[in-house]
């Protein structure tokens, strides 16, 4: 890693969840905490395990919103006064404003087709997912249907109320629907084609 790392690269490290960096340079303390110093072999430099400031957890809880037009969000993104701990960025407006609050998210099951997290919060806001903003995922909060926006340009945000609220996401595909429809279609055409030949095989005899 050279010594020229800077805000973008650590952002970028961050969203992607890269919480530690690890390097045998000596990195300024802006955007880093230096954990830990070992050494494998003598007359080598020294590893050093930084924690990396710009580190955003899979999924958190903001009540600030920014709405942007698609052309401005990266920009936005890598400013330096931008917190995405503390700030979404949406291409839509919210169905509401939101005040100060506090909130948090806990991930209470991860697989690939399902995820399920309880998110809390004393005003309301969103529940921000750092997972990519994809085709056939649906989103439900407390068992209702609501909607997925799509946040930071490449996440997926939930609005939710004040309160404790359990939000699931639930992975279907187009085509996966498409061929569960399919599927009846076929059972249907098998029942009846049972059921048509068994009658006109009754009427020829």
């Amino acid at each position: 890693m050279k010594r020229g790392i800077g805000l973008e690269t650590l952002r970028f490290i961050g969203f992607a969840g890269g919480k530690y960096v690890l390097t045998t340079y000596n990195l300024p303390p802006q955007y880093l905490t230096l954990k830990k110093e070992f050494e494998f072999y003598k007359n080598l430099p020294t590893i050093k395990l930084y924690e990396n400031k710009l580190f955003i957890e899979r999924a958190f809880f903001v009540n600030t919103v920014v709405v942007l037009s698609s052309e401005k969000i990266v920009e936005q993104m890598f400013q330096k006064d931008f917190n995405p701990n503390k700030t979404v960025i949406l291409e839509e407006p919210p169905f509401k404003n939101y005040y100060a609050g506090k909130g948090f998210a806990d991930i209470k099951k991860y697989s690939e087709k399902e995820i399920e997290i309880e998110a809390t919060s004393s005003n309301g806001g969103f529940l921000v997912l750092t997972d990519t903003f994809y085709p056939g995922w649906s989103v439900f909060v407390d068992g209702e249907k609501s909607k997925i926006c799509r946040a930071n340009y490449i996440f997926r945000a939930v609005e939710i109320p004040k309160g404790n609220h359990i939000v699931r996401f639930e992975y279907k595909p187009i085509f996966y629907a498409a061929g569960k429809i399919v599927s009846v279609i076929s059972v249907f055409c098998l029942i009846f084609y049972f059921l048509f030949g068994r009658i006109k095989k009754y009427e020829l005899k």
